[in-house]
């Protein structure tokens, strides 16, 4: 795989010169002249901290961000936030952490990796060439259905490192790529009408106005088309050597992939803040709320729409989550 592209930061301060004025403008007080002291030395460290984790500097980079003061109440309060935590006892210690930890840590450099592979693949487009087609090659290229170990849960990052995982890792991998170029994305779940089991998973993706069906093990991309459009006729024909799909739209799930570190207080508002600092070429999408994104599907009427519980399941079996939070930790 080729190397992914380096950032580098470069900071420019310019200075602009100018004849007095005489100005209606009462003068600044002390407390004024403090309060831009300070949003001026918060930018600072958070710069720096982006930097130190473009660099790789783990315990610089939380140092850094840790001694910034960023927001007095750390709560959660969305009600459908609450309803995912009980029902799958997630408890709440982590969500409501005021402190910044190595499983943060983890999420921006996950979201770094899909970055910057992104960031690469379009910079690479011929003229006419479908962004979101060069992604679903490179996923193909990348993770492929078997690999020398066994198909054990884990991230998108860890997926895409050892290189292989069975349709929903696949399908992860493909909508981390898709989310760090800007689009929209979601997991499907086919659903058992039967036993509700799922036997196969596929994302959906918009991007600039435009929807993709992409199934990465089954080799299906579907360009201008929606899964709110897929009849159980249509359905078998996409997969034809595969006809029993068709019956398990009807009890489908549609899923969002938002990894839990979003549904954190501290994480939305660092997002926030680092916004207007930096170039959307430059920063990796996090933070942004789980309840805003939900609101960008087109819901039909009797559809269900869900928070997607597996990546919080999968992140209370990680070593560091037991450690930090042994009350609210399960095995894997």
């Amino acid at each position: 795989m080729k190397k992914s592209l380096i950032y580098i930061l470069v900071f420019v301060m310019f200075v602009s010169c100018k004849q007095e004025e005489v100005s209606s403008e009462l003068p600044k007080t002390n407390a004024d002249v403090n309060e831009e002291a300070a949003g001026d030395e918060e930018s600072v460290k958070l710069q720096k901290f982006y930097e130190q984790v473009l660099l790789g500097k783990r315990e610089q980079a939380l140092l850094t961000l840790n001694s910034i003061y960023l927001a007095t109440d750390f709560e959660v309060k969305e009600p459908t936030y609450l309803n995912l935590f009980e029902e799958f006892s997630l408890g709440k210690a982590f969500y409501e952490d005021p402190k910044f930890n190595d499983l943060d840590y983890f999420y921006w450099a996950q979201s770094l990796l899909f970055k910057r592979l992104s960031e690469e693949v379009k910079s690479k487009l011929k003229e006419g060439e479908d962004p979101i087609k060069a992604l679903y090659n490179l996923v193909n290229i990348q993770v492929k259905a078997k690999g020398d170990g066994p198909d054990r849960a884990a991230f998108p990052m860890q997926i895409w490192q050892r290189g292989f995982g069975v349709c929903d890792r696949q399908s992860w991998a493909m909508c981390e790529l898709a989310y760090q170029l800007g689009a929209d994305v979601y997991i499907i779940y086919f659903i058992e009408e039967d036993t509700g089991i799922s036997k196969h998973t596929i994302c959906q993706i918009t991007y600039e106005g435009r929807d993709y069906l992409v199934d990465p093990l089954y080799q299906k991309f579907l360009p201008d088309f929606h899964w709110n459009d897929l009849t159980e006729g249509k359905a078998a024909e996409i997969w034809h050597d595969h006809v029993y799909l068709a019956d398990d739209i009807k009890k489908a799930e549609i899923l969002l992939p938002s990894m839990p570190h979003d549904f954190c207080v501290r994480q939305q508002v660092l997002a926030k803040k680092l916004k207007p600092l930096l170039s959307e070429d430059i920063l990796f999408r996090f933070g942004e709320s789980p309840r805003e994104r939900a609101k960008r599907w087109p819901y039909k009427q009797g559809q269900d729409y869900f928070y997607w519980d597996y990546p919080h399941r999968l992140m209370t079996g990680m070593t560091a989550f037991r450690q930090l939070y042994p009350k609210n930790s399960t095995k894997k």
